[in-house]
């Protein structure tokens, strides 16, 4: 849960886009995310708790298997995933 965090409209749909971006399959969520494309999200104290749960199931969710995204998070699998070229110049060089 977001305790104290005033979640926004446009927080979930930037949160539904980087979903989308990372490959997850967020299809049971949609009409979660439609219920609280409303303004009353910001204000309204169920909603906000509605829209926390959403964020929390959201960000648990894993990229699907056929994702042809490959976003890791950790500087081992960056390595794994960077393609071959020449390291950038030293920053004043």
């Amino acid at each position: 849960m977001h305790p104290g965090l005033n979640i926004s409209q446009r927080d979930l749909k930037i949160e539904r886009a980087q979903c989308l971006d990372e490959g997850k399959d967020i299809a049971a969520f949609e009409g979660k995310f439609a219920a609280l494309d409303v303004p009353e999200v910001e204000t309204d104290a169920k909603l906000q708790a509605r829209a926390g749960k959403l964020l929390d199931r959201t960000q648990r969710l894993h990229p699907r298997k056929d994702s042809p995204f490959k976003e890791p998070c950790d500087l081992a699998g960056i390595r794994r995933t960077r393609t071959p070229g020449p390291d950038a110049a030293p920053p004043g060089g």
